[in-house]
This record gives structure tokens, sequence and C-alpha cells, in this order.
């Protein structure tokens, strides 16, 4: 029942990156004809007054002009474009004035597909972008590939930055942890795994990284302004350094491939409500203001992202933990309130995928509400709220 509480929570949160993001929402035209898209720019990070890109495309069957968005005119900014080579348009996205732009679309594009140009999803690169701030600073902002439909839907597409712990929506895969992808058409329909081991194939969506199938919690194409959405587990034998490339496949369409970060540690402490954490107290009541834990209590701590283990049986990727205790291999730390609390286990929740657990003593803290904090390797998780009582 735990396990199955833990996979619901990670089924409904969004991501909450930290850094400005660049995107061109995927959009269907048929041949002859004209279709409208938008470049959107999301403000997350340092503020931005000024935006380069370019768009790559096919020229054999797509054109592109494009106009100030309501963000960019909204901030007293105007955009101008020129080829810069076939199938490759620049533009500029600024203004005589320090305004920052805030989130929402900053070009309209008007894309048109030429006559008699076969049916087919056709990649779209955003290559080249660079963003300032007010004081002409270069300011980091992400982007990713999408797609235009001639004569069908566009293809899947994951958002720049979409790709994040499935717990603390942080950037980085784990070998073995869990994902969340977000993005456009994703999937056909909603659909969670009914069994183990985890199927590839769900809504009728796959996802690869580096051509190896990941196992699928949960997968959502989006609707109503809420983002498609893949839970997955990351193979365990991929290898941390680097990135991985991932694609997502429905129904036969192909996303563009996008490079995932994959890292060794990325402890992500899973969180419901208003940054609370998924505690369990000893009496088996999930932690939280109407149920709060007590200094001396111990209290499991679900998380994923935890690394390396020590040896032990062969993990297999989609199946559940072995029965035996496995404890990350790696040093660690955990603090409550900023105290150090007493860690007796850390490491897979036998019978889960994906799973940790970390069975922590809260230390003596005042009633009230405390961050947890995680730390292996160096590496913190995110904060999420314990509550304590008397």
């Amino acid at each position: 029942m735990r396990n199955r509480l833990v996979v619901v929570l990670l089924a409904w949160m969004l991501p909450a990156a930290a850094q400005n993001t660049l995107f061109v929402p995927g959009v269907e035209v048929a041949p002859g004809a004209t279709a409208t898209a938008e470049v959107l720019f999301t403000a997350r990070g340092p503020s931005v007054s000024g935006i380069q890109f370019d768009l790559e495309f096919p020229a054999n069957v797509l054109s592109v002009t494009g106009a100030a968005g309501s963000a960019a005119t909204d901030a007293g900014k105007s955009a101008s474009s020129a080829q810069v080579a076939e199938g490759r348009v620049r533009f500029l996205v600024a203004g005589l004035n320090r305004n920052a732009f805030g989130s929402g679309p900053i070009v309209t594009l008007q894309w048109t597909a030429a006559a008699g140009a076969p049916a087919g999803s056709y990649t779209i690169q955003l290559t080249g972008a660079a963003s300032t701030d007010p004081d002409g600073v270069i300011v980091p902002i992400e982007v990713a590939a999408s797609s235009v439909g001639i004569g069908r839907s566009p293809a899947p597409v994951v958002f720049p930055g979409g790709v994040v712990n499935a717990a603390s929506f942080l950037t980085g895969a784990v070998p073995g942890s869990v994902i969340s992808l977000f993005g456009e058409r994703l999937a056909v329909t909603a659909e969670g795994a009914a069994g183990v081991p985890l199927p590839t194939r769900l809504g009728e969506a796959r996802a690869t990284l580096n051509g190896v199938l990941m196992p699928l919690f949960y997968a959502a194409p989006g609707a109503a302004g809420n983002p498609g959405q893949i839970n997955a587990q990351v193979p365990w034998e991929i290898p941390a350094g680097g990135s991985a490339q991932l694609i997502v496949s429905v129904g036969g369409s192909e996303s563009p491939s996008l490079a995932v970060p994959v890292v060794a540690v990325a402890p992500g402490l899973i969180q419901y409500g208003a940054n609370r954490v998924v505690a369990v107290n000893p009496s088996g009541a999930v932690n939280g203001p109407g149920s709060p834990a007590r200094p001396g209590d111990t209290v499991v701590i679900y998380l994923t992202g935890g690394g390396a283990l020590e040896a032990g049986t062969t993990l297999v990727t989609g199946a559940p933990a072995p029965g035996e205790l496995r404890r990350v291999a790696g040093n660690f730390t955990c603090t409550m309130g900023g105290v150090p609390a007493r860690v007796d286990y850390l490491g897979l929740t036998p019978g889960a995928i994906g799973l940790y657990q970390l069975n922590a003593v809260v230390p003596a803290l005042a009633p009230g509400d405390h961050a947890v904090v995680l730390t292996i390797e160096g590496t913190a998780s995110n904060a999420p709220l314990l509550a304590v009582g008397n």
C-alpha cells in the first residue's frame, strides 16, 4: 500500500525547473497552406531582456516568417529576422529598454508548407539560442527541437528542461531511478502500469535511452493546459557520466532526439501537497500536520535517485527490488530542520521499482514543520517538510 501511494503521487506532479526555456510547439499544416505557431519563452531563471535564436527546417517543404509575439510587445520589444542559410532563419527579439520578458509568446510564426509536400513529420531545430539580462550579461537558456506535421499530426516532443527526477524535479537521470518526462503528444491515452514487471509501452508510448527501452509507470497525452507526461525507470545498465539520447515513440512517430545528462547520484525526496515529504510515521500514517512525528520516532522517507548500491543480487530493470536490504554505497548525511538525524537505513525499498527509502530518527526539534535534506556524495536533495509534534 505504501509503495502504491508513492506511485500515485509521482503520476500527478509537475516540474519546476530553475532555468529559462525557449520552445516551439508542434503544429499541423496542410500542403500549400499556412499555419500559425508561437515561440514560447518561459521565465524560470534570471531576468531576460533580449533573445536571439535560429530556426532550422527542411527548406524543400517548409518556409517561415515571424513577428513579435505578445510577451515581446508587452515588454516593448520588436522582432526581426533574416535568412542566414537555406532552411535557416535567425530571429532577434530586443528593444531600446531594460524591460524583462514575462512568460509567453515572444515570436508568432507563420509556417507554410509547399504545395505537393509529402505528408510527414518534419523536425524543427532551435539552435544558436542566446539571451541577455537588462545589463547585457549573457543568461543561460535551454531549448529543445520540435516538429511540423504536414498533412498529419506533428511528432511527440519533450520540452526543454522536461526530463527531471520524478521526486525533486531537478535535472539529472540516475541509473535505476525514476524520471518524469514532460512534453506534447507523449501518449495517445492516459494509462498506468497494471502490474510488474513494468511494461515498456503504455498509451501507445515507448521511450528509449541510448536505444534501451525504459520501463514505464505512467503515460498521458496531456490536455486542457496540462503537459503530456511519462514516468519511467532509467535502466540500471545505462552508465553514469555524460549524456544519453532520449527518444519517445508514439504510434510509430518518433520525437527528436534529446540529450539527457546521466549522473551517478541525485537524491530526490518524494513530496506531496504544499512541499511535504512522503514519510511514514511509526503508526503507519503518512506524516502531515494532522499526523506529525515526534522526536525519537523513526520515520520512513521515500526517494529516488539514490545512486550506487553495495554488492548484492543482480538488479533487473523494470522488476521489483529483491527482498534483501541493498544499502547505498556512497557517503551520506541527513538533517531535519538543520539538525543532524541518525540514519538507520538508506537503500532500496524491497519489492519496489526505482524506489529508495531513508529510515531516520527525528532529532530533538520543536513542534512545527522542518525541512528534510539528504546529501549523498556531496549532492543535496530537495528540502520538503516533515511535521513534528510533541
